[in-house]
């Protein structure tokens, strides 16, 4: 959610300099996209300074996954806690996955943490994603979590200051991958459930709404409820990015070789010709790292630092510049950072010594204040700068 920006394009104050342009037109069926250009990359600046927040109560092992904010005293942070074995037994073995936990879901209010119920879940489940429209108007999705089986069906809640209700989710996703909220109501965007010819996207405006797109979406913003943007994976596994204009979808996908595959994790439009994606392609068994900038004319290149990759979360820093976190492969994650600035990407630590992982982003409108949440020594990790 991202409607309370007010920003001149970011190409201008980040300096990428275009050295080859195509220009291309907008059809009623198509946003043909103009070639990619790389940017150079500048010397290296001072690192950013993170400072460590109270962490939210939990019980026993614990992680947060997803942060959220509305306000400097309206921040959201939701993931899992009481992580524990399970002790249940299936015809004589013991029945996998090995651990169950249960929900957490708090808001700071400057001051202190406090929690807020999961409607609905009210143990073996987790949040995974958040957004926040204002202090009292909150979203959150997650999974359920079965004893026997693993991940169960997707969970959705919708928190007022009146009232806090579990909505039940699209049948026609199999897996939520995103959640976008406004004053109307909230986007759902993931994977199309094809046992019931589902779609990758929906709208809640009172119910369900579905959208059908030829992909598979991963990360999916609004600006306005009339400039939506969801990115992802298409039918034959290549990246794929869409604008929706308030009545109807338009392919939007940087130019890629013929051929190539990969996938566009994260995006954050700023204004109408300020528009950021994140993702990889893959090539002969090598995955390359890359962002994408849509100035409303032509997509722009700004590949990531040698051997980083990028995560789900993609957040302004409030200055000009970009955050976003690092995939770290087998790991379930790492207190690295990816900052864009002054023209580049550059690798950055959020805190030092081992054990920590960085998870999710929110940088709280209308402040250069950007909060990351994770772990640490299975015990929740706060950060913030300024």
């Amino acid at each position: 959610m991202r409607r309370s920006l007010n920003r001149t394009g970011i190409t201008r104050r980040l300096g990428l300099a275009a050295t080859a342009l195509t220009t291309t037109a907008l059809t009623t069926t198509a946003l043909v996209t103009a070639a990619l250009v790389t940017a150079p990359a500048p010397a290296a600046r001072a690192a950013t300074e993170w400072t460590a927040r109270p962490a939210p109560p939990t019980i026993g092992s614990s992680a947060l996954l997803a942060v959220a904010a509305a306000a400097p005293g309206a921040v959201l942070a939701g993931g899992y806690q009481f992580k524990r074995p399970n002790d249940r037994w299936c015809w004589g073995l013991r029945c996998p996955p090995p651990a169950l936990f249960n929900p957490t879901l708090q808001r700071w209010d400057g001051t202190a943490w406090s929690w807020l119920g999961t409607p609905g879940m009210p143990d073996l489940g987790q949040i995974l994603h958040l957004d926040a429209v204002s202090l009292d108007d909150l979203w959150a999705t997650g999974t359920r979590y079965i004893e026997c089986c693993g991940d169960g069906a997707a969970y959705v809640a919708h928190l007022t200051g009146t009232a806090s209700t579990e909505l039940q989710a699209p049948a026609g996703l199999s897996h939520i991958a995103a959640l976008d909220a406004d004053e109307q109501g909230a986007w759902l965007a993931g994977t199309a459930n094809s046992q019931v010819n589902g779609s990758p996207v929906y709208r809640w405006k009172g119910t369900w709404a579905p959208y059908s797109l030829p992909a598979s979406i991963s990360g999916l913003r609004e600006r306005t409820p009339d400039d939506v943007w969801a990115v992802g994976t298409d039918a034959d596994g290549a990246p794929y990015a869409a604008r929706y204009d308030g009545s109807s979808w338009r392919t939007a996908t940087p130019p890629q070789p013929a051929g190539m595959q990969g996938r566009l994790l994260s995006v954050l439009p700023l204004g109408p010709d300020d528009v950021w994606a994140t993702g990889y392609t893959t090539a002969g068994g090598q995955r390359a790292d890359r962002s994408y900038h849509w100035d409303g004319t032509a997509w722009q290149e700004a590949p990531a630092p040698d051997g980083a990759r990028f995560g789900d979360a993609l957040t302004d820093d409030g200055a000009g510049g970009l955050w976003a976190t690092v995939n770290a492969g087998a790991l379930t994650g790492t207190s690295d950072l990816l900052h864009y600035t002054d023209g580049a990407w550059h690798r950055e630590a959020a805190v030092s010594g081992s054990g920590a992982s960085v998870t999710a982003l929110a940088c709280v409108p209308g402040t250069g204040t950007v909060w990351a949440v994770g772990a640490r020594d299975n015990a929740p990790l706060v950060l913030s700068t300024g």
